[in-house]
């Protein structure tokens, strides 16, 4: 009798890797990780212009009058108050270092005298650098909230807010539960090369805009640049990888081949900047092809998507047979006429039962 570890062993052999939750995970790890480096790019330019407004205090209407950079006038109307606090911390942080100076200069009066009043001193002193330093500490993180509270915020910039009206046009949305997700159909619908090239080229488009009218220094827009360029690639590796492994259809041994090559190149692009990888990486990596390999067919059809489509199919059904008001019959029609759909050669007809041989 076989041990558990060996029956395990046999059992995994067995299981069918899920296509479909692997495109979802990996599609919504780089729509995420795309995201967050557009946010960036958002606060980079949220920084050059408190830089500039600091710089130039004359240009601050000029440069809030540009529509595009409208995400940023909170931030821009707490400038002068945030510059109150670091300038007022800025003070205490040289009287501190004044005071410092003079604490070590008692400490060294006290090791040549035995006085009692020098110690007093030394510890008014002490005290009194211990309040100021309290005082500076409280301005600094009164100008590191505010800072906080009225920096634009994820997909509020004037860049990531670019993004969700591009998937929009494909008439793609993100779901408002777990993590905001997508579903499998706008996975499809994202995963070509048109959809990849709008949605990262966004990016460059807007920032373009916002130069015509602001003096944005260059290494902005190259980041903007180098930010599409990257993310673009690796939507269109995984793309490849995507349409590879999640069709219905016979996969002869060169597909394979070619899939196997595919998820190479794609992992070794995402390891070029990404230090881990998440399981959906690791299922497609080390058990996608193996499972083709065994099996010889796709996963859209091996998976559980086939069983995915039948509940959009009895959902359709439903529709005609919702207004039976018995729930038995209701649910009889919906399943006859499901089986008219899959297999009209068996409707109407009963089976002959089949004979036993009696020995």
């Amino acid at each position: 009798m076989p041990t558990f570890q060996q029956y395990m062993a046999y059992q995994v052999q067995l299981v069918i890797v899920p296509g479909l939750h692997i495109s979802l995970g990996i599609f919504l790890r780089l729509y995420q990780e795309f995201e967050a480096a557009v946010q960036d790019l958002d606060l980079k330019v949220q920084a050059y212009l408190h830089t500039l407004v600091l710089g130039e205090p004359a240009s601050r209407e000029e440069i809030m009058a540009d529509p595009h950079l409208q995400p940023f006038q909170q931030y821009v109307d707490a400038i002068d108050e945030v510059q109150g606090y670091k300038v007022q911390a800025d003070e205490l942080d040289r009287t501190i270092e004044e005071q410092e100076d003079e604490l070590a200069f008692l400490a060294y009066q006290n090791e040549q005298v035995d006085d009692d009043m020098a110690e007093v001193v030394f510890q008014e002193s002490a005290s009194m650098v211990a309040d100021i330093v309290k005082r500076r500490d409280i301005l600094r993180k009164k100008e590191e909230d505010l800072l906080s509270k009225v920096s634009v915020k994820p997909g509020k910039g004037p860049l990531a807010k670019e993004l969700e009206p591009v998937m929009k046009n494909f008439n793609v949305r993100r779901e408002m539960y777990h993590s905001r997700t997508f579903v499998g159909n706008h996975v499809n619908k994202m995963l070509h090369d048109k959809p990849i090239e709008e949605l990262t080229s966004s990016v460059v488009k807007k920032m373009g805009t916002l130069c015509e009218k602001n003096d944005f220094p260059l290494y902005i827009i190259q980041l903007g640049k180098e930010v599409a360029r990257k993310h673009e690639k690796r939507f269109k590796l995984f793309a490849k990888c995507h349409k590879g492994y999640s069709h219905g259809g016979r996969m002869e041994e060169s597909q394979t081949d070619q899939l196997e090559h595919d998820i190479k190149d794609f992992m070794s692009e995402y390891r070029t900047d990404s230090k881990t990888v998440s399981i959906k990486m690791h299922l497609l990596e080390d058990h996608v092809v193996p499972c083709l390999r065994k099996w010889g067919f796709g996963l859209g059809f091996l998976a559980e998507q086939g069983i995915e489509e039948t509940h959009a199919q009895f959902n359709l059904l439903s529709q005609s047979t919702r207004s039976i008001a018995n729930p038995v019959e209701r649910l009889k029609s919906t399943l006859k006429s499901h089986l008219v759909k899959v297999s009209p050669d068996h409707t109407g007809t009963i089976p002959e039962p089949v004979k036993r041989k009696i020995v």
